[in-house]
């Protein structure tokens, strides 16, 4: 592995850790499937051990949320499984010590927000019914892409997010996002939470073109 994806290496891993660490301390993770690395010379890849071609559903827009949902989650196509059995999936690629190209998923079959207490308690329920496939809401799926080979100005910006799986929805974002910054995302937005451990990585490439800037995108501090 080359000197400079080793240094990006060290501090993902650094990262992950503590992410991981403090998710587990806050209760919020079901089920983890360790990431695998990847040496393939001038580049290095990070995804989930195991990885089948099952996680290709994420893009059959044909097919119902329960359906993938089901798929996916038998199959233990994610990286992390949160308490409410909501989805979290990375893959990067790593290059000359950067992003080459990453993508980060995130999926959440229910709208609502339960609290760990009550979804122990739908756990342990008695009654022998499956909450996660009797309750019924929608849906929340999320996915950001960083993809500079396949660039087109407005059309396919570098950095964009993706709602509900609608292949034409390509919101640009300012720049490549860590995995710290995405899962404090989903915290903040999803469940009213936040990491209160720090992020190795200081500095985000800026990919954002100008016509981009003038259509209503991203941008973060």
């Amino acid at each position: 592995m080359k000197k400079i994806n080793k240094k990006f290496i060290r501090d993902f891993i650094t990262d992950y850790n503590n992410i991981v660490r403090e998710l587990y301390e806050k209760k919020m993770i079901r089920d983890i499937k360790c990431h695998v690395i990847n040496d393939r010379g001038e580049v290095v890849e990070i995804t989930h051990e195991n990885k089948s071609n099952e996680s290709n559903i994420l893009y059959d827009r044909h097919l119902p949320i329960e359906t993938i949902m089901d798929i996916l989650l038998e199959n233990k196509e994610y990286n992390l499984l949160l308490y409410d059995r909501s989805i979290i999936k990375y893959q990067l690629a790593i290059r000359n010590g950067k992003i080459y190209k990453e993508r980060l998923i995130f999926i959440k079959k229910h709208n609502y927000l339960w609290t760990k207490d009550e979804i122990n308690k739908k756990d342990i329920d008695d009654f022998g019914v499956d909450w996660f496939q009797e309750e019924i809401s929608i849906p929340i799926v999320i996915r950001i892409d960083y993809d500079s080979e396949n660039y087109e100005d407005i059309i396919h910006p570098i950095t964009h997010m993706t709602l509900s799986n609608y292949e034409e929805c390509r919101i640009p974002m300012m720049g490549a996002v860590t995995l710290y910054n995405f899962i404090n995302f989903i915290l903040n937005f999803f469940y009213n939470d936040n990491l209160n451990c720090a992020s190795v990585f200081e500095e985000t490439d800026i990919t954002i073109s100008q016509n981009e800037k003038k259509r209503l995108h991203f941008e973060w501090e």
